[in-house]
């Protein structure tokens, strides 16, 4: 496997993010501070841990400095997700990507080093223009990519 992925925060966009990453065979672990979260993700990666991602040695038990891109997903609690983003980067995460909903979070979390910061509505929007744009029948492309992404 060549690259190892964290994913913490485990609510649809973290599950679908390591769902992916681990069926296109990467090595990828998960955790959340939801034990019935990380067990239903125990099939779906290279290991799914339970913690609380703003305690420090906890993250320190993932051997951040040996993961190349992780992905801080945490989307109810900002706070949660700034701090695992930092603490993450501080430790040696090689990328660290973090999920951020307003403009204000965006702001702040640019701010702190991290390297690359997404929302997933605006990310899928752009994607879907793009498409809309270059396909002529964008309509039935996305319901081929579903229709593999449903039997996978």
């Amino acid at each position: 496997m060549d690259k190892r992925i964290l994913v913490v925060g485990l609510g649809v966009f973290g599950r679908a993010i390591a769902t992916e990453l681990f069926k296109k065979g990467l090595d990828v672990l998960v955790a959340d501070n939801n034990e019935n979260l990380v067990n239903d993700m125990k099939d779906d990666s290279t290991l799914a841990v339970t913690l609380d991602s703003t305690d420090e040695r906890a993250l320190a038990s993932l051997h951040p400095a040996e993961i190349d891109i992780a992905f801080v997903t945490i989307g109810e609690n900002f706070e949660a997700n700034l701090l695992t983003s930092v603490l993450l980067k501080e430790m040696g995460v090689k990328k660290v990507i973090s999920r951020s909903s307003l403009a204000v979070q965006k702001k702040i979390v640019r701010k702190s080093g991290i390297d690359l910061i997404i929302t997933p509505e605006e990310l899928v929007a752009s994607l879907l223009a793009n498409d809309i744009i270059n396909q002529s029948d964008v309509v039935e492309s996305y319901t081929r990519k579903l229709d593999n992404l449903n039997k996978s």
